[in-house]
């Protein structure tokens, strides 16, 4: 299995990421798992883990400051099938309140 690298600059709590194949499930990571991060090679940015809903560990990305829209991000490594189509995906939250 190749590892691919991807990182987000977005602002956003969000729970867990998965790549599917044709054959199902390649890779997952857990966000808020500490194993699961060191597992992916992960490296936070101006991130803070959070208990998401339904009492799931997350990670939120914070912005730099108020006056810029740019915010923390995530870099990670995940597996995926060298052979076939691959699809990321990444479960989002929305019930939060911007202040």
């Amino acid at each position: 299995m190749k590892r691919l690298k991807y990182g987000f600059f977005i602002w956003a709590l969000f729970t867990g990421s998965a790549v599917f194949s044709a054959g199902g499930v390649v890779d997952f990571i857990q966000f808020g798992d500490a194993d699961s991060e060191q597992a992916h090679q992960m490296e936070p940015v101006l991130s803070e883990i959070v208990d998401g809903a339904l009492d799931v560990k997350a990670r939120r990305l914070l912005p730099e400051d108020e006056a810029n829209w740019r915010g923390g991000k995530l870099t990670f490594k995940m597996k995926v099938d060298p052979e076939k189509p691959n699809y990321f995906t990444v479960k989002f939250w929305g019930g939060d309140k911007a202040e």
